[in-house]
């Protein structure tokens, strides 16, 4: 059985455009790796439903069992993750109201805060929050923004969608592993092992030639896959004013 490919979707044009940097692929790319799947890609979308609609459809013509998506799963009009990701997999959307009255518990102290809020655009927003595809399992909410893990309704990935904040979504990573979806996604899952080497004092051109040399004298390095990267330190000396004479 062939190792299980997964694809992770970051999402909102504030990342996009590089006013925010994008600290959940890097995590989740580290999670594919612990699950023993093969992490294809990370892309980022900006909060275009039709952009995030074409990605999707990439990335299920690539084959991925498995994909995660982190961002827009906020009360605004721009947070659309899951009701894209519901056409996707061909699930209509349904009121959860048990959930819609576990995030108005979260929401009660704001309104006891601030006693001028538009208790109307609050109710709006919750219930757009507890909106959630037919079958989907819901993970509970860290912040305000449940997650979801979304089985495909015929072929296709399963689909983890994951708030944004990066402290809401590791705290629900553990609860997306244990959904049944998931599970059944990444059956075939293998393991990895990640090694680093680093040198020094040696240019990019000796590695490359080290690296010739050992594809035709070290057995099975084929079967691995070597990437380098070059950093280079740079040294910085202070330089005072001299002392007036």
């Amino acid at each position: 059985m062939p190792i299980p490919r997964a694809a992770v979707v970051v999402t909102g044009t504030e990342v996009l455009n590089g006013r925010v940097r994008d600290a959940n692929g890097p995590w989740l790319a580290d999670r594919l790796t612990e699950l023993g799947v093969d992490h294809a890609t990370t892309i980022v979308v900006g909060d275009r439903p039709e952009d995030m609609r074409e990605t999707l459809r990439w990335l299920g013509a690539q084959g991925m069992a498995l994909v995660i998506t982190s961002g827009g799963l906020g009360p605004t009009a721009d947070d659309l993750t899951a009701d894209v990701v519901a056409d996707f997999q061909g699930r209509p959307m349904e009121l959860d109201e048990a959930l819609e009255g576990r995030i108005a518990a979260k929401l009660e102290p704001l309104l006891r805060r601030f006693p001028d809020l538009d208790v109307d655009a609050w109710r709006i927003g919750t219930r757009k929050q507890a909106l959630v595809p037919r079958g989907a399992t819901v993970l509970e909410p860290v912040g305000t923004a449940p997650g979801l893990v979304v089985p495909p309704a015929d072929a296709g990935p399963t689909i983890v969608v994951l708030p944004g904040p990066p402290s809401e979504l590791q705290a629900m990573w553990p609860a997306a592993l244990e959904a049944q979806a998931l599970h059944d996604a990444v059956r075939g899952a293998g393991s990895f092992t990640v090694r680093t080497l680093r040198m020094y004092g040696m240019p990019e051109s000796e590695i490359a030639e080290t690296l010739r040399v050992a594809e035709g004298s070290v057995p099975g390095l084929d079967s691995l896959e070597v990437t380098t990267c070059r950093r280079s330190r740079t040294r910085y000396a202070k330089t005072y004013p001299s002392s007036p004479s």
